[in-house]
């Protein structure tokens, strides 16, 4: 709901120039590489290449209108100039946006914040430069969307990079109210396979050993799935899991680690206020 009101507040008065500025004057100190992710992002979600143009005199609660944004939304030709950077992410938005129709009868939209932040995150993923950091974090006020952004970047993880993606919340009911909230749109989403073809995305929840004894739903596990397209965790499955493929290989061998992303949700309580290990 928090997000919903955010989102309502400011729908039609973000300002895409103003959102580039500010995250330049908020990061002067970024590391080079870095910098360049969001130069980047810049260039390719520039001012007049909006993801749609919202009239002031629309309501997002108009049938026709809805249609308009949402076909604008889903076709790149007529919604940019030229190439479109943003053909990654327009299906999982407009797959979101009806979720969120379906769910609360209202248009949602990402923010300005959430595409650009995006944006930087697939540029860190698919560099190939050996000096560029092997992390990145990003720090997003309380009601921007945080959520958003990680269930859409663990769906480009799984359909883009084609990986296994890792989404470590270490707050049980959290983790669970933000499983919940995409697994929608988790089950909307298809991922390219062999031949050309397309399968449904696999997205599990790990939940304690009693709940499984239970009536549990048939996406719960009790540790980390590897084969599954999404895991959200807590860090105790994610230690247990890679310490089991540790504990079981005959050599050291990193090489096992390329298939998956690990995306830390709540980076500051994860890593930076207990002891990394």
């Amino acid at each position: 709901i928090e997000t919903m009101l955010f989102f309502l507040k400011y729908v039609k008065t973000e300002d895409l120039q103003l959102t580039h500025e500010e995250f330049q004057r908020s990061n002067p100190k970024l590391h080079p590489v870095v910098q360049s992710y969001l130069s980047w992002a810049e260039q390719a979600y520039s001012p007049g290449n909006e993801l749609v143009k919202l009239a002031d005199e629309g309501s997002l609660e108009d049938k026709g209108t809805v249609i308009k944004v949402l076909e604008e939304l889903r076709n790149p030709n007529k919604a940019c100039n030229g190439g479109d950077a943003l053909l990654t992410f327009r299906e999982i938005f407009y797959q979101w946006a009806h979720v969120m129709r379906n769910k609360f009868n209202l248009l949602a939209l990402p923010h300005h914040t959430q595409v650009v932040c995006l944006l930087a995150f697939q540029r860190f993923c698919e560099t190939n430069d050996p000096e560029a950091p092997r992390t990145l974090i990003a720090q997003v006020g309380t009601g921007e969307g945080k959520s958003m952004i990680v269930a859409a970047l663990a769906i480009y993880v799984a359909t883009v990079l084609k990986k296994k993606a890792h989404v470590v919340c270490d707050d049980e009911t959290l983790l669970e109210r933000d499983f919940v909230t995409f697994k929608q749109l988790f089950d909307i989403i298809q991922v390219p396979g062999e031949g050309g073809r397309k399968r449904p995305l696999v997205s599990v929840l790990c939940v304690p050993e009693e709940r499984l004894s239970k009536a549990g739903e048939s996406f719960h596990r009790s540790r980390v799935d590897a084969t599954a397209d999404i895991c959200y965790c807590e860090a105790k499955h994610v230690q247990s899991h890679y310490a089991s493929i540790a504990k079981n290989a005959t050599s050291v061998d990193f090489s096992v680690y390329n298939d998956f992303v690990l995306i830390l949700d709540e980076v500051d309580a994860l890593v930076i206020d207990e002891e990394p290990n």
